[in-house]
């Protein structure tokens, strides 16, 4: 999948510093976990930001789609609203001209 840039969004890469597998079994949460390694968690990390650019992107679409039918509605109404004014013209014209007779 490819996601489209987002107007003012930059793209960041995490690297993670190298931790020796030794130092990464001692430590532990404070559940009892042990504590995922630094890659592991930018991967996550990395993971969850390309879920939100989905989120986002979809939503952008969602967003741009609605204007799109908001602005055909507005131009159908324009239309009518043309339509019933001359409509409403030419009648005044025949009112004035059986007035005058």
């Amino acid at each position: 999948m490819v996601l489209l840039p987002i107007l003012g969004m930059m793209w960041v890469v995490v690297t993670a510093a190298p931790v020796s597998r030794l130092v990464e079994l001692a430590m532990t949460s404070m559940s009892g976990r042990f504590v995922a390694s630094a890659t592991a968690m930018g991967d996550a990390l990395l993971s969850e930001l390309a879920k939100i650019d989905v989120v986002v992107w979809m939503e952008c679409e969602r967003m741009r789609v609605g204007m799109e039918q908001v602005q055909t509605r507005q131009c159908q109404v324009l239309v009518c609203v043309a339509s019933i004014a001359r409509r409403l013209w030419e009648k005044e014209v025949e009112l004035d001209v059986a007035c005058r007779c």
